[in-house]
């Protein structure tokens, strides 16, 4: 016990003799401790200290100036806020914030003295303008705040405040940075914020085209920072979701798969959590102006496994993840789907085939065997090249994805897919076809294949049944994959000639 009091009394020097300004979060809510310990209290046995706080609860938009008093036998915090008597200011329990996840300090009421506080507004005031008791942070002020403690990472703000704000994940890797040029285009009424690390799979350049749209905002950041999250959604007043972001090459995933757990998983967890606290007030009860909110997660035909050489993936078929990618994104759609059935959040899930066209990593199949040929290259393939995928064309992915996000029903999955099924040896095929006649050489571009090792649970087959998305919402495919595939060799002909050009 003398030891734990002795290192109480050094935390508490420490304490005493940090005048700048100090800041931490716990439970949603920030706490920005201002100016030394004003002072001590007993209570029995208790020591008690005095700090003063500004206390700024980030969801619901509300701040009050406050005593956290803190005992060294409890190790612990509870938060006192100020009541106005006559002549002298009484704190009071504020129930529901806790500094630390302590039990309660010992402590039934308090006095502060009138002449303490004035002393503790002159403290505050060089920091926020404020009035006293004063419910609501100034705008300018909390924007202070929040730079000044790494939370904010762009200045740049929305010219177009009476549209509906949405937050778009991930809009600079390659479906994302479809989606929102084709989306801004389709609807006036929308701003879209992107939030996107920019990971290597991610690029600015593809969203060239919207960069200097007013309706549009790029943030840098990660989504599984929940103080950035929940930044954004009060900065933006976001009423929709539309959960691009994720880690999703599947060789990268056997190498890696911690990075891929904690983005897709902690991430979308994150994302979620945030958005079911800033829209609703519990369990099955929105707030005010809120009620039409959606969370829409995309997610991967992958979760289902293995087919055999019939069988289709339908909404209903059982998880069967076979790659760290593909448990990671299943374990992703089961927290959104325990956020729609425990807390009543408005939720769909869609679950694509593999997607093809332009701004594809290079990493990816048809991008890398356009770029191998071109380069004069071998073109890899894993085994006998006989493994199956549907083929899906990423703008009519995105049609999809508008049409689930605004007509789906709620709670529900619908499977997205071009009911274009091709084994790896016939894609191969086709563009080294194509490509003999676009750009062609002394020898067929079909004498660069070359088969490798396979990769470690390469599943055989996937292929998705779309009836339910076709039936229910009246979606249906522009692009057949010959159609498709010409469009996007033309594209990567450019994409590639551009960077041999320079």
């Amino acid at each position: 016990m003398t030891e734990k009091y002795n290192n109480w009394n050094v935390l508490k020097q420490k304490i005493n003799n940090k005048k700048e300004t100090l800041f931490f979060r716990e439970r949603d809510i920030y706490f920005i401790s201002v100016g030394q310990n004003i002072g001590q209290e007993s209570y029995g046995k208790k020591e008690l200290f005095l700090r003063p706080v500004l206390v700024y609860r980030k969801l619901s938009h509300t701040s009050f100036v406050g005593i956290p008093l803190t005992s060294k036998e409890k190790e612990g915090s509870y938060y006192f806020s100020f009541n106005y008597t006559k002549d002298k200011l009484s704190t009071a329990m504020f129930n529901n914030i806790r500094v630390y996840d302590m039990k309660r300090a010992d402590y039934k009421s308090g006095i502060i003295k009138v002449s303490d506080f004035e002393k503790l507004k002159e403290k505050l005031s060089y920091f926020l303008n404020i009035t006293p008791l004063k419910r609501e942070i100034e705008h300018a002020s909390r924007m202070k705040l929040l730079k000044s403690n790494g939370i904010i990472t762009d200045k740049k703000t929305f010219v177009n405040k009476q549209n509906k704000s949405i937050l778009v994940t991930g809009c600079a890797g390659f479906i994302g940075s479809n989606f929102v040029p084709y989306f801004l285009d389709k609807y006036e009424e929308y701003n879209i914020i992107n939030l996107d690390l920019l990971t290597y799979a991610g690029d600015l350049e593809n969203l060239k085209e919207v960069e200097n749209n007013s309706r549009y905002k790029f943030i840098k950041g990660d989504i599984c920072n929940r103080d950035l999250v929940e930044f954004i959604f009060t900065q933006y007043d976001i009423k929709g979701v539309i959960h691009f972001a994720a880690e999703s090459h599947v060789d990268n995933s056997i190498k890696n798969p911690g990075v891929f757990i904690e983005t897709n998983v902690n991430g979308t967890f994150t994302l979620i959590d945030v958005a079911y606290k800033y829209w609703m007030d519990k369990p099955n009860s929105y707030k005010k102006d809120y009620e039409n909110c959606r969370f829409h997660h995309i997610s991967t035909d992958e979760v289902y496994g293995t087919l055999n050489e019939t069988d289709l993936f339908t909404e209903d078929t059982p998880y069967a993840p076979n790659s760290p990618y593909s448990a990671s994104k299943a374990s992703s759609d089961m927290i959104v789907r325990s956020y729609q059935e425990t807390y009543g959040l408005n939720t769909v899930i869609t679950n694509c085939s593999n997607n093809y066209g332009p701004k594809q990593h290079d990493e990816k199949l048809i991008p890398t065997i356009i770029r191998k040929a071109l380069a004069g290259e071998s073109i890899p393939i894993y085994g006998d090249g006989k493994n199956i995928r549907d083929w899906l064309y990423v703008l009519d992915h995105c049609k999809g994805i508008d049409l689930v996000y605004h007509s789906g029903k709620e709670g529900n999955v619908y499977n997205i897919g071009g009911r274009n099924e091709r084994t790896n040896l016939q894609i191969v095929d086709t563009i080294c076809t194509i490509l003999d006649t676009k750009v062609p050489k002394d020898k067929s571009y079909k004498n660069l294949i070359t088969f490798i090792e396979d990769r470690a649970g390469h599943d055989k087959r996937y292929a998705i049944d779309a009836s339910k998305i076709e039936t229910k919402l009246g979606w249906k495919a522009d692009e057949n994959f010959n159609s498709g595939i010409i469009k996007t060799i033309e594209w990567y002909i450019k994409k590639y000639g551009e960077k041999n050009d320079s």
